[in-house]
């Protein structure tokens, strides 16, 4: 059984993956966009709900963090205060600037900050 050129569209030209999808280069008209919206309902998947201290709690978990934390500890055994204060603010700082950039890209919507990803760019837009 040979499956339809609509289940394959990476195979096919542009053009003709453009007139199967209703589609142009230009994108969605305003009006198409709210048409596909009430057709098919919102194209999201549901965000996974996380408690916000555990999410911090990660910034501690992983490779680096453990060698920061062992050397926090073996600055703790030596006695060498300076040390120990300088590594653990540092380690602190390093999970609060990760969790605040967490914060600010979960409240923008966009899952990822780079310049790599289109949310990024502003040039999607949202139809509600």
């Amino acid at each position: 059984m040979k499956p339809h050129a609509k289940d394959d569209l990476k195979s096919l030209p542009l053009a003709e993956v453009e007139k199967i999808l209703e589609s142009s280069p230009d994108g969605l008209s305003q009006a198409e966009a709210q048409k596909r919206l009430t057709q098919y309902g919102p194209n999201e998947i549901e965000e996974k709900k996380t408690n916000p201290f555990l999410k911090f709690l990660t910034y501690f978990w992983g490779p680096i963090p453990w060698m920061i934390e062992a050397a926090v500890i073996l600055s703790a055994v030596a006695r060498h205060w300076p040390d120990f204060g300088i590594i653990l603010l540092l380690l602190l700082a390093n999970a609060v600037v990760g969790f605040l950039l967490y914060v600010r890209r979960r409240n923008t919507g966009c899952k990822r900050s780079s310049l790599f990803y289109p949310c990024s760019w502003g040039m999607f837009h949202s139809v509600d």
